[in-house]
């Protein structure tokens, strides 16, 4: 008889038994209280003993119901146990992996690799069999008996590879090698930041010096420098040092105080990701179809990311490293993450978006003919202002600025005949309207 008791007959008894109330009861189960009061006369019947006794006013477990309570709950906590375990087994979360490793190229990887199954997957039992050589795993994978295999690449063909970590290689050298250099050099800046941050800072002040002469009538003496431009560009770090006392790191193309905001590698080259905020971290995880990293602890707020910045930025490479720059880019920026490819200089002249906001024009240069040159990045009432003139050639407008400090035609000539005693045909000999 046992053998016929229904699964949801025990939970309708033992949502009544712990209720002692057939309405709280069948309001717990979302069901109406004449099926719930069914199901308890179907169980009653099926076990052949009563298991309530029931007034008008009041419920009570009878000896029988006191007997089954417990055993009751115990079966359906283990029939609630073994479907997850099909519902998990059926998503791969729960078995046997033989894992196979060969050299030193998984040392460090497999460390991180075991940690974040047993974190992530407690179902699944991980066998880590080690390898005389990437030869012999790879022959265990063909033949079925490992299931993956850690090994550097290349792979042979017929079997599948996904790059799970990227690492670099040092060389070990002794304190006195020739060859020894120091870790991490110094790296320029790409152009010469001092000298355009001064310029810009100083038209800011240039302005702001007409704006305070239309307003009161007195004129100012403006004076900027390239060191205090610098200073002026630290911006963030400068406020991290005074509150800290601490000396920034280097971050490579990291931000300071946001994470993820930096370049990736993809299969094919870098893109930046740019999460300034937790929503975007979470459209990201969803994106990537990584939900359960929004979750981690580790990673929750963008406070806990900074603290954990190299941990994250492992897992994001181990999965964009599969893909393509422009399917990655694609992707994310469908999902509202702020995306961008990193691009060459041909690659952002030949943007499309380039050629839209027209940012370059063409001047025709008495020398070399037409000549492709960067606009003015600001546009006024809507139009962009045109480039009129090319870049001078060498020595065009010397006579232009010798005649202005007051030189006579005859020093000009002597001057300019002897700074350059066997000048080329000029192409224009005569002076030119002042502002190229």
């Amino acid at each position: 008889m046992v053998g016929c008791v229904e699964l949801r007959h025990l939970s309708g008894f033992v949502a009544v038994a712990e209720e002692l109330h057939f309405g709280r009861a069948a309001e717990r189960l979302h069901i109406a209280q004449s099926p719930l009061s069914q199901q308890i006369r179907l169980l009653e019947r099926d076990l052949g003993v009563r298991l309530f006794d029931r007034t008008t006013r009041s419920v009570r477990l009878t000896a029988a119901g006191r007997a089954l309570l417990e055993p009751a709950r115990r079966l359906l906590a283990e029939a609630s146990a073994a479907r997850r375990t099909a519902q998990a087994a059926h998503l791969g979360e729960v078995g046997r992996v033989t894992l196979g490793f060969a050299g030193a190229s998984s040392y460090s990887a497999l460390p991180v690799l075991t940690r974040a199954v047993t974190s992530e997957h407690p179902g699944i039992e991980l066998v880590l069999e080690g390898q005389t050589y990437a030869g012999e795993a790879l022959g265990r994978i063909t033949e079925g008996s490992l299931d993956l295999g850690f090994v550097a690449l290349p792979v042979r063909r017929g079997i599948g590879a996904r790059v799970v970590r990227m690492e670099r290689l040092q060389l070990a050298l002794p304190d006195r090698h020739p060859s020894r250099t120091a870790p991490s050099p110094p790296v320029k800046a790409g152009y010469a930041m001092g000298d355009l941050a001064a310029a810009l800072f100083g038209l800011t002040g240039v302005t702001s010096a007409l704006v305070e002469r239309e307003r009161t009538g007195r004129g100012q003496y403006v004076t900027t420098s390239l060191y205090e431009s610098q200073l002026a560009l630290h911006i963030k770090w400068a406020t991290g040092y005074f509150a800290t006392g601490e000396r920034p790191g280097r971050l490579g193309s990291g931000h300071p105080s946001l994470v993820p905001y930096q370049a990736y590698p993809a299969a094919d080259g870098h893109f930046v990701i740019a999460v300034g905020n937790d929503a975007l971290f979470r459209r990201l995880c969803a994106a990537l179809r990584q939900p359960h990293w929004a979750d981690d602890p580790r990673f929750t707020t963008n406070r806990d990311r900074v603290a954990n910045r190299a941990a994250l930025n492992a897992k994001l490479q181990a999965v964009l490293v599969d893909d393509t720059v422009a399917h990655w880019c694609a992707l994310l920026g469908s999902e509202g993450v702020p995306v961008t490819p990193i691009r060459h200089l041909d690659e952002v002249y030949d943007c499309p978006q380039t050629e839209a906001l027209g940012m370059v024009r063409s001047v025709d240069h008495p020398a070399i003919g037409p000549l492709r040159q960067v606009a003015f990045p600001v546009s006024f009432r809507g139009e962009r202002p045109p480039v009129r003139t090319a870049p001078p050639t060498l020595g065009q407008h010397s006579r232009d600025v010798l005649a202005e400090h007051d030189y006579s035609e005859a020093e000009i000539t002597r001057l300019l005949d002897h700074a350059n005693p066997h000048p080329h045909p000029h192409p224009h000999p005569h002076p030119h309207p002042r502002g190229a």
